[in-house]
């Protein structure tokens, strides 16, 4: 008979998975801690696996990333986001954005403080869309860039990258030196919560072709350097053709044709004269819209459109008046936009306005026997003038009657704005007209 083994029925070989443990007692507690030992390292495994695939991706939050202080970001190579055809139509872009063309990008803002004297990085870069080897040929103009960076003080830090002219190398990302700025703050600050926004403050990016020839896609990422040597870096921006304006505009568009001002009427203008910009490059027989707008709001008080010859006129002559709609303006700061057909701000000018050592006013009135309109505590008739300093502080003026009756129409032309029945603000010379019965 065989000899039976001390072992038991089931411990016979050390590789055998059928191990008799015990339920309770030290050796229950033993096993149960070498599992536990087994199942805490796949965790740890599949954690860090995950993190891994998160990283490689761009999805774990960005504070992740570090770098030697004050090197730039790196550039990301890879695919650009892909786009629907309908982008690459010709004509004007595809997402109308109040401001096309431009840069209104915003981003997670750092959630740490500026230590004094540390360093903001900002970068940018811009790849072709379905690149070939012609769009090396392509110039882009891409305006001055501002990166914008709310703080909890109420004053916003601000990375400002200067204006620059490049052409495509090739497919995917590109990262010119140019599009690297840093900005030291002494007084450091606080971030507040809000984003951090890149804006070409509706300028428009510009290229030597026209709508529909060439696409581009735009992002852009910070880089927070402190004094003790951490550095903490941002996470590239995902371009999009969607807008959520005031927000955000698309940062996958057309660029503007390239229309460059060759010269101008100066920086400071007689408010009712004409200010005349000379635009040269893709002009040709296309239409523009010129503004005037103050500088602090932003909203246009004229405007003028004209199409320019056909052909390539080597300059062409854009003009506007310097007077609001109305037939007021003041002194002061204002700024003349100058719109492509496709709404693309393509240059925006600054200009003084000052008002011009006198003012001629024409008065007509009819039938011209008729009545007598007093300004300034002077009387006038029809075909008379008077001359008067603009101001902006109002004019008394009445209007007479004639034979016994009132006026039944009175209009202003040029530089004049009527309050009321009683006041008059003079901006530049113009005429007054009434008419009886």
């Amino acid at each position: 008979m065989a000899e039976s083994d001390p072992r038991g029925p089931k411990e016979r070989d050390h590789d055998s998975r059928e191990v008799s443990v015990p339920r309770s007692g030290p050796g229950a507690r033993a096993a149960a801690r070498r599992r536990a030992r087994t199942w805490a390292g796949a965790v740890l495994a599949v954690a860090a696996i995950a993190v891994a695939v998160l990283l490689y991706f761009g999805l774990v939050a960005p504070y992740l990333g570090y770098q030697p202080p004050g090197a730039p970001p790196p550039s990301t190579p890879g695919a650009l986001v892909p786009v629907t055809q309908n982008l690459l139509q010709a004509g004007c872009n595809a997402v109308p954005s109040l401001t096309p063309s431009a840069l209104l990008i915003p981003a997670p803002p750092p959630n740490v403080s500026l230590a004094p004297n540390g360093q903001i990085t900002v970068s940018y870069q811009f790849g072709v869309v379905n690149y070939t080897s012609s769009d090396a040929t392509v110039g882009l103009y891409l305006p001055s860039m501002a990166a914008t960076f709310p703080s909890t003080s109420g004053l916003p830090l601000q990375v400002v990258i200067p204006p620059a002219e490049v052409q495509p190398s090739g497919p995917g990302w590109e990262s010119p030196s140019f599009a690297t700025h840093s900005t030291v703050f002494p007084g450091g600050g606080g971030f507040a919560t809000s984003p951090a926004v890149l804006s070409t403050s509706r300028l428009a990016v510009m290229a030597s072709a026209g709508y529909g020839q060439v696409a581009l896609e735009f992002r852009w990422r910070w880089t927070v350097g402190e004094p003790n040597g951490t550095v903490l870096q941002g996470p590239w921006t995902v371009p999009t053709t969607q807008a959520a304006w005031p927000n955000s505009l698309p940062s996958i568009f057309l660029p503007a044709p390239m229309v460059s001002v060759l010269e101008t009427t100066g920086t400071t203008g007689e408010i009712g004269s004409n200010y005349t910009a000379w635009l040269g490059g893709d002009t040709g027989g296309r239409s523009f819209l010129i503004e005037l707008e103050p500088a602090r709001t932003g909203v246009p008080l004229a405007k003028q459109t004209f199409v320019a010859p056909a052909g390539d006129p080597p300059s062409v002559p854009a003009s506007i008046q310097l007077l609001g709609e109305n037939g007021l303006l003041y002194p002061g700061a204002y700024l003349v936009h100058v719109h492509d057909s496709c709404g693309a701000i393509l240059h925006s000018l600054t200009l003084d306005a000052l008002y011009a050592p006198s003012a001629t006013i024409e008065f007509v009135i009819s039938p011209s026997s008729c009545g007598g309109i007093q300004l300034d505590q002077q009387t006038y008739v029809s075909g008379e003038k008077a001359t008067l300093v603009p101001s902006s502080s109002p004019v008394p003026y009445t209007i007479g009657a004639c034979g016994g009756a009132s006026y039944t129409n009175r209009t202003t032309s040029g530089g004049l704005h009527i309050l009321n029945d009683s006041a008059l603000l003079v901006s530049a010379s113009g005429s007054i007209a009434v008419t009886y019965p």
